[in-house]
């Protein structure tokens, strides 16, 4: 994670940074307070400072980017996930959430928090290519729903951290066909029996009739 990159006061703000200036990362506008770069960059928040390093790091950026400007998606500023509770090394996880496919992988089915636009998707698709042991990764961007193969010996751990630099976070897909039941619905109670009369009496019939 980048550590060049600090947040700065109106005062401190290079003269070329005004409010209106577009985040590097998002377009939206800085802001008063925006977090310069070493290379004068600016951000609207650290969240876009910070994806904006990742990807210039892995050497993303370029394509990134690019996919962006053509997509027309809204803009949205990076969002950095929290602390994940979530192990995909735990043998629990990988009991109940993956499957085999044989040839020695497996696969199985995450939701990713924060994607909105091909650039993700192109990013998230790209996992193969640099982190080991992910064979394969599709990501249906309307359900934000993420099939991954992988080694059956690979531990999942990298593959949750490469995506949490650039503000994506998983969770484990739902059981389909879960969900709670209804208790069975239950029979009225009887009505209460007028004083003086047992339930099980027949009611009287009504005047004038045999």
């Amino acid at each position: 994670m980048p550590d060049t990159l600090t947040a700065t006061s109106s005062a401190e703000r290079p003269l070329s940074v005004v409010p209106d200036s577009a985040c590097a990362h998002c377009g939206l506008p800085v802001g008063a307070f925006p977090v310069v770069g070493e290379d004068q960059a600016a951000f609207c928040c650290v969240g876009c400072s910070v994806v904006y390093g990742a990807l210039r790091t892995a050497g993303l950026d370029a394509r990134f980017y690019a996919l962006r400007e053509v997509d027309g998606s809204e803009r949205t500023p990076a969002r950095l996930p929290t602390a994940s509770t979530l192990d995909l090394d735990d043998p629990t996880f990988r009991d109940q959430h993956t499957r085999p496919l044989g040839d020695g992988l497996r696969c199985t089915d995450l939701f990713v928090d924060g994607v909105h636009c091909a650039a993700c998707v192109w990013l998230i698709e790209r996992m193969p290519h640099v982190v080991d042991g992910v064979a394969d990764a599709r990501l249906d961007l309307g359900r934000g729903r993420l099939h991954l193969t992988f080694d059956s010996d690979a531990q999942l751990g990298p593959m949750q951290t490469w995506l949490a630099q650039f503000g994506y976070s998983v969770s484990a897909q739902r059981a389909t066909g879960g969900g709670s039941r209804r208790a069975p619905s239950r029979a009225p109670p009887p009505p209460s029996a007028p004083p003086g009369r047992s339930a099980a009496d027949p009611a009287p019939r009504p005047a004038g009739r045999p």
